[in-house]
């Protein structure tokens, strides 16, 4: 190599000729083999058959194997040290940390790999592979690789950083790291992977992340920022519903060779400046964007005051990125999700991009935070509802209606305590409303359809027979669950004894007079769950949540007048 050449990010420079070649790093740097490189495969696509498919990578199956392991383990948790990889950490149990994503993207050999590598401290127990040029051109990192940290910037409350170095798009070769594994590539097979990093990848990283970073060789006052910016944020968004939050986009001008490096402050106003409304639509797709410009990083340079200058340079701008992060991590406290839920959600998200489908975040985030109860809720709110059913022998729509008002009571108490014990994470986030309203509408439906075999028949009896002693009518009300033909919810009297039944009598000249017709109801609306219903079923079910999170004594307190509603009507009755 001649004395001129040095690095700028992960590419070389020399005699002023920019490389698009990914290099090996310094003495700081720790470069892995390729086989090390596929134990950090978060998420792979799977080419082999002839629709290319996301799978979960060995790093994904490792994890979820660790906290698998850790869930049946009875020793006690205990933090590991800062700056080790907790999952890689021999002989002990892994601690279930929140944690925090950030996603590294953009167009391939564009230095996502060398800045996760200066991301992780130098304690870090894994880095990223790094290409020196002379060992081929093209794209070096496949699929989506993990790396797990503490940053280097102490932050209160600091949790666990999962940096996720994804391949790059635009690329017209296998990445290096395939080429090592393989021998045979075609071009035919090399387009129909680049199609599906294209179109799976940026959904991936803006449903997984909770921080974008995005590299480019631009400066900031290039249009192609927008353009590529808002086309990633179109295809990522394309099928995606009820996102919780959506994340933040920090822009990096990789490659910088100026002489005004800039802090973020000033670059992401002159960035919003430059572009005025064109930028203002990126915050359709983004809570908050910034901008950071990293320079050139040398290697050999003619004069030592030169190198000392630009690494100095350089090394203050990654600072800044580092700190930029802790503090949007520090902030935003509540959007981090335990590891082992944040793996689950990933393995579910899989099969649903691969296949083309919506992803539906709200379910999804339902189903990993929240334990299934099994039939235990069906079989309790079944019994106490037939309880309070029975007190009285006549079932009108009314009273099945005001039996099942007592019902949802129960049913949602139930899931402010499953939330509580289950899901405690989620106390006062951002999580923690989309998930209630989910576990509300999924039981609520499951119980109204329950409780609509109890749903009284109203058929008016316009037979001959009358209730003794009483001037009103009289109707079927029998429930749907066993109706076969109407019958009169009272004894009738008056009824023509030639038309009278072995099956019609029930005592002693005491007659239940019966007549042909199938289940009817006047009463429609009763039997709607509409929109209201669901929003004051939810309403109730915060309202438990935040009394039991709140005082120690509100689950008897809670479940005590639920009984004295019962004591109350049985009283009554009697």
């Amino acid at each position: 190599m001649s004395n001129l050449e040095y690095y700028w990010g992960d590419a070389s420079v020399e005699n002023n000729q920019y490389d698009s070649s990914e290099m090996e790093t310094d003495s700081s740097e720790i470069a892995c083999e390729s086989n090390d490189e596929e134990e950090h495969t978060l998420i792979q696509l799977d080419d082999e058959s002839d629709k290319v498919k996301l799978q979960a990578g060995n790093q994904l199956i490792f994890q979820l194997e660790q906290f698998n392991r850790q869930s049946t383990a009875s020793v006690p948790l205990t933090p590991l040290a800062d700056g080790t990889n907790s999952l890689k950490a021999t002989g002990s149990i892994v601690l279930d940390n929140n944690v925090f994503i950030i996603s590294l993207i953009g167009d391939t050999k564009n230095g996502k790999s060398f800045l996760t590598n200066h991301l992780l401290p130098f304690t870090a127990m894994s880095h990223p592979f790094v290409l020196d040029e002379e060992q081929g051109g093209g794209s070096t990192t496949a699929n989506v690789n993990c790396y797990e940290s503490i940053l280097s910037i102490s932050v209160p409350h600091a949790s666990s950083f999962l940096l996720l170095d994804f391949e790059g798009e635009k690329g017209s070769w296998i990445p290096y790291m395939l080429r090592r594994l393989r021998k045979v590539w075609t071009a035919e097979r090399s387009e129909k992977r680049r199609k599906a990093v294209e179109e799976y990848f940026p959904k991936l990283a803006y449903t997984l992340s909770n921080v974008i970073i995005l590299l480019s060789r631009d400066d900031f006052s290039n249009h192609d920022y927008i353009e590529r910016c808002y086309d990633f944020a179109t295809r990522a968004t394309k099928k995606l519903q009820h996102i919780p939050h959506k994340p933040i986009l920090i822009l990096v001008h990789n490659f910088y060779t100026g002489s005004k490096v800039g802090n973020y402050e000033e670059l992401t106003k002159e960035f919003f400046t430059i572009h005025k409304g064109d930028a203002i639509k990126l915050r359709c797709f983004f809570e908050a964007v910034f901008c950071v410009r990293l320079p050139v990083k040398m290697k050999h340079i003619p004069t030592a005051s030169q190198t000392v200058a630009s690494n100095t340079c350089f090394t203050s701008q990654i600072d800044e990125l580092n700190a930029l992060l802790a503090k949007i991590q520090n902030k935003h406290m509540e959007r981090c999700m335990p590891h082992s839920k944040w793996l689950e959600l990933t393995k579910l998200i899989l099969d649903i991009v691969s296949d083309g489908k919506a992803v539906m975040m709200h379910t999804l985030l339902r189903q990993v935070i929240v334990k299934d109860p099994g039939d235990i809720e069906k079989i309790t709110i079944r019994l106490l509802f037939n309880i309070l059913y029975k007190i009285i022998d006549i079932h009108s729509i009314h009273w099945f209606c005001f039996c099942r008002k007592f019902a949802m009571q129960m049913l949602a108490r139930a899931i402010a305590i499953r939330l509580v014990s289950n899901a405690s994470f989620i106390n006062q986030n951002h999580i923690q409303e989309i998930v209630t309203r989910e576990e509300c509408r999924l039981c609520l439906e499951k119980m109204w359809q329950w409780l609509d075999e109890f749903y009284p028949c109203d058929a008016l009896y316009m037979g001959s027979g009358y209730v003794e002693k009483q001037n009103r009518p009289v109707f079927c009300f029998q429930h749907k669950g066993s109706h076969h033909e109407h019958r009169t919810s009272e004894e009738a009297s008056g009824v023509p004894l030639l038309s009278i039944s072995i099956i019609k009598i029930r005592r002693f000249w005491n007659i239940y007079d019966t007549w042909q017709g199938g289940f009817e109801t006047n009463n429609k609306t009763s039997q709607t769950l509409t929109e209201d219903i669901h929003r004051k079923f939810f309403e109730k079910t915060k309202s438990y949540l935040n009394a039991i999170r709140n005082s120690e004594h509100a689950l008897y307190t809670t479940f005590n007048e639920l009984l004295e509603q019962l004591t109350f009507y049985k009283f009554r009755r009697s």
